[in-house]
């Protein structure tokens, strides 16, 4: 199930861009947040950052996905990474962050 999450956050997260956050980062705030919300042990929340640097390069795909196809991908990514910073439930986090993409981005022709 974890590793369905990373998978689906991979394919959603934003556009690598100076400034804002990566898709990286995003994946390793969703550790963090889950950690809170869940009390998980450090150890925990460790082993989920290792999952997200093992699929960092769907990640970075992901970032050049969104880059292509959107004029403000920096926004983009900055507002999927706080979908991930926001909200406790994973559900509820992806959700905001496939928003983010579908509505916010502004295509490029």
């Amino acid at each position: 199930m974890k590793n369905a999450r990373y998978i689906v956050c991979a394919l959603m997260l934003a556009a690598a861009c100076s400034g804002a956050p990566s898709s990286l980062d995003a994946c390793h705030k969703s550790c963090d947040k889950q950690g809170e919300c869940t009390n998980a042990t450090s150890l925990a929340v460790f082993q989920c950052k290792t999952q997200c640097d093992q699929t960092k390069a769907q990640l970075e795909d992901a970032d050049t996905l969104i880059e292509h196809n959107c004029n403000n991908a920096s926004s983009i990514k900055s507002a999927i990474y706080d979908c991930y910073a926001d909200y406790c439930d994973p559900n509820l986090a992806q959700n905001c962050a496939q928003e983010a993409y579908q509505v916010k981005c502004d295509p490029k022709l």
